[in-house]
């Protein structure tokens, strides 16, 4: 494992014993090494092929890097598992080996249940209408939980508000989850908050260095 806990008692110095918990990164020892083998344990829902082919920054043949393995990990949860609904999936600590010809690197995760849009509710809009900003979301109920397009769309409304001035527009997202003991998916409730803010409106454009600019 690449990061593992060391437990050990030792003594405070009043011959009582104090539980230390000691971190030892071993993704240094690795470091530099060729990626010979690139595997993953726990995936049921989304193929090991499919898994490895996202993979950017911890191919088959990279230099072994925790970091930017830790940046593939968050790509797969976001780009595959979230886009196909498995919006809690989890990777754990990477497990990393010598094998002939260099490492070995076993992602385990956790896929979780595939969720699909259950209520939706927006509040604390004035600005925009509910009916503009529920186009703009366009989420259905049973339908899919998309996770990056919810971004986008999210991204989509800090748009439409900065261009009315709202600049300092932030939209919170509060997800109320329900799981059904024995089946594969869930149902999530979606619950948009508009942080709409303050209007900002440009007073004056004021050129400070006019030098070289032509009067024409």
């Amino acid at each position: 494992v690449v990061g593992s806990v060391d437990h050990r008692s030792l003594p405070d110095g009043e011959g009582e014993e104090l539980d230390v918990s000691l971190k030892i990164d071993e993704g240094q020892r690795f470091a530099g090494k060729r990626i010979e083998k690139v595997d993953f344990q726990g995936n049921e829902k989304v193929s090991t092929a499919e898994l490895v082919g996202f993979l950017t920054y911890a191919e088959v043949g990279d230099q072994f890097n925790i970091e930017k393995l830790k940046t593939d990990m968050d790509r797969l949860r976001v780009l595959v598992y979230a886009e196909k609904g498995y919006l809690r999936a989890q990777f754990g600590d990477p497990i990393v080996e010598p094998i002939e010809g260099g490492l070995k690197v076993t992602l385990k995760v956790q896929e979780g249940r595939q969720y699909r849009v259950g209520n939706v509710t927006i509040e604390d809009n004035s600005v925009v209408s509910m009916a503009e900003i529920a186009g703009i979301l366009n989420l259905q109920p049973g339908q899919i939980v998309h996770g990056p397009k919810v971004g986008q769309s999210m991204d989509a409304l800090k748009k439409l508000y900065g261009s009315l001035g709202y600049i300092e527009f932030n939209p919170d997202l509060f997800i109320d989850w329900h799981d059904v003991p024995g089946l594969d998916e869930g149902v999530a409730d979606l619950h948009f908050r508009m942080q709409e803010g303050k209007q900002f409106r440009i007073r004056s454009i004021a050129f400070k260095d006019t030098t070289g600019l032509s009067e024409e």
